[in-house]
């Protein structure tokens, strides 16, 4: 590819992987017990996401590895439809490749979590910072109103949560919502369904 290309690719790409690369590194840092390498510093997102979420993923790569779907899990409550709980995000797409990622690994280490986890915070912080560009706002705001979102009480408070994962599709609904009304057209009504049914699929 000629560096003009490059340069086009980068001038059209640039608007959505800055903020994307901005914010990524401001959850890193936030989050920096999580990953760092100092010694006796790494902790682990805790309370539901070791006790429960780390299980259910445990469970799905299990069944799959032994051909079944994980409809019914007889370890957790003496046995209970799993499928039916939303937390354990089965019909969630982005669960998929955490997964894949457990069956290709051959085991399933905790950091899958921690990797949904951040998934979602910047999910929530890239949202937010669209909307905020789609309403006309300078990149400034835009960026300000996504690190007010993810550093909000609820966020940080519930950050270990299946309930983050839900409000973190918030913005992209809200923001296709915003753009249907705008101009309404089957593409954007697909949108609209799409984030809908994420908002409802990923747990919370």
């Amino acid at each position: 590819m000629s560096a003009h290309r490059w340069r086009t690719a980068w001038r059209r790409a640039a608007p959505y992987l800055v903020p994307a690369l901005v914010l990524g590194v401001a959850i890193a840092l936030i989050f920096w017990r999580a990953w760092t390498p100092l010694e006796g510093e790494r902790r682990a997102f805790a309370w539901d996401a070791i006790w429960e979420y780390w299980g259910d993923l445990q469970f799905q790569v299990d069944a799959v590895r032994a051909g079944e779907l994980p409809l019914w899990n007889p370890h957790d409550r003496l046995g209970y439809p799993f499928f039916t709980d939303p937390q354990t995000g089965w019909l969630y797409p982005p669960q998929w490749p955490l997964i894949g990622a457990g069956l290709a690994l051959g085991d399933t280490p905790y950091w899958l979590i921690s990797v949904k986890v951040f998934l979602h915070f910047e999910l929530a912080a890239c949202g937010t910072y669209a909307v905020a560009r789609f309403l006309g706002l300078p990149r400034a705001a835009g960026y300000l109103a996504a690190l007010i979102a993810i550093t909000s009480y609820p966020m940080l408070h519930n950050g270990f949560s299946a309930l983050n994962w839900s409000f973190a599709w918030v913005p992209w609904w809200l923001l296709a919502g915003l753009a249907w009304a705008r101009q309404p057209s089957w593409p954007r009504t697909g949108a609209l369904a799409v984030t809908t049914a994420l908002c409802a699929l990923s747990g919370g």
